[in-house]
């Protein structure tokens, strides 16, 4: 298995299935780069974790807020394309 691979199964996940925007904002924070780079991609690609990025800006942690907020910049730059 390749390296994304099993940081995608080190995600936070609810029993039988895929981690919640919220568990995946949480994750923009994870001390494992790979985990927070599968997290960014996930909400990268689903315009409905535009609410759990929003508050990862005001998230304590300032790797969430940075991350957070480059993501929902991606999203509105792309919804403007």
């Amino acid at each position: 298995a390749s390296s994304i691979g099993r940081a995608a199964d080190d995600m936070p996940r609810t029993p039988a299935t895929a981690p919640s925007a919220e568990a995946l904002v949480e994750a923009l924070g994870d001390a494992a780069y790979l985990v927070r780079e599968a997290a960014a991609a996930k909400l990268a690609a689903s315009p409905s974790s535009r609410q759990a990025l929003q508050a990862g800006m005001d998230h304590p942690d300032l790797e969430i807020r940075l991350r957070s907020r480059e993501i929902l910049k991606r999203l509105v730059r792309e919804d403007r394309e």
